[in-house]
């Protein structure tokens, strides 16, 4: 017997992790040196013959324990009702260590618990969460611009659509070209070119500033805007603002008979009258708008009219 105490004595000290027991009234029986270390401001309360109730309240009276002053009773109770059943949980202190909490009831009704300090280990999974918000954020949004990508702003365009039909409410969409941009390229290099289409969207970031809005680098020097519940007069006003924030810049553009940066943009809207509207019905008509403002000599905003769909079909916006 003597020798088998001293095993379990000699497997208590040596053992990585902490281990308490306690009987069926919640007193400490035993513990290691391991356990008490891991707990520095109550470690003089955790010895045998002291009630577990007593040491979580000292631990939460000397802040060591994560737990508001009015709920200190009930959290004490929540561990005290776990301890009759078979359990894991993760615990966070007050330093910023975790512990890793498994229990099971033992024969004659008391329980015995092993702490394992998985700190390290939840610094690795916050930095891999933080690592993969980064990624999935820099999967959404242009390097160039820091707008959406084409991707990211698709997923918005059809989760607004959705919204919209389903809630009765207009929904916008506004694409945006930068007039004869391969011009500008040409002649100012694409360094030059890469500024011009990064102070662009700075104007279009100034212009929907509202939570819902979703602008995005549609593709080349194109740009697009998803302006949610914004009926096709709300939307003009907005196009129109961004296009005297492009023209304000006033960046030269020897290659434009404007002599500066302008942008053409048309708008399209899915109001009530939209009802057997689909999103690439939407898309279209921006479109055409689009090509509209440029036949109209660029640097202007054209909202979608059925007549566009006509001029549409005889040519191609990209070469006018």
């Amino acid at each position: 017997m003597a020798e088998s105490r001293v095993r379990l004595g000699d497997a208590l000290t040596h053992m990585a992790d902490g281990l308490v027991m306690f009987d069926p009234d919640g007193r400490l029986v035993l513990c290691n040196a391991q356990y008490r270390a891991m707990f520095p401001k109550t470690a003089d309360m955790r010895v045998p013959g002291a009630d577990y109730r007593d040491i979580l309240r000292a631990s939460a009276q000397r802040g060591e324990a994560i737990t508001p002053p009015d709920e200190v009773e009930g959290w004490i109770a929540g561990i005290m009702a776990s301890q009759k059943l078979v359990s894991q949980r993760q615990v966070r202190l007050a330093d910023g260590r975790w512990l890793d909490v498994r229990t099971r009831p033992t024969g004659d009704g008391g329980s015995l618990s092993v702490f394992s300090d998985i700190t390290e280990a939840k610094q690795v999974e916050t930095e891999l969460l933080a690592l993969n918000e980064k990624l999935n954020l820099l999967a959404h949004r242009d390097g160039l611009t820091e707008l959406w990508t084409r991707r990211a702003f698709d997923e918005a365009l059809a989760r607004e659509f959705s919204r919209a039909r389903r809630n009765a409410a207009p929904l916008s969409l506004v694409i945006i070209d930068v007039d004869w941009f391969k011009r500008f390229n040409d002649h100012y290099g694409h360094p030059a070119g890469d500024e011009c289409l990064r102070a662009v969207s700075r104007c279009i970031q100034a212009t929907a500033r509202r939570p819902a809005d979703a602008a995005a680098r549609y593709g080349g020097e194109e740009f697009a805007l998803v302006l949610p519940e914004t009926d096709a007069r709300g939307a003009f006003v907005i196009a129109e603002t961004l296009r005297s924030k492009v023209r304000d810049l006033a960046m030269a553009h020897a290659g434009s008979e404007k002599s500066i940066v302008t942008v053409s943009i048309g708008v399209s809207t899915l109001d009530a009258d939209g009802a057997t509207m689909e999103i690439a019905d939407l898309l279209r008509r921006a479109d055409e708008a689009l090509y509209g403002a440029k036949a109209a000599g660029r640097d202007r905003v054209h909202g979608w009219r059925p007549h566009l769909s006509d001029q549409r079909s005889t040519g191609s916006r990209r070469k006018i």
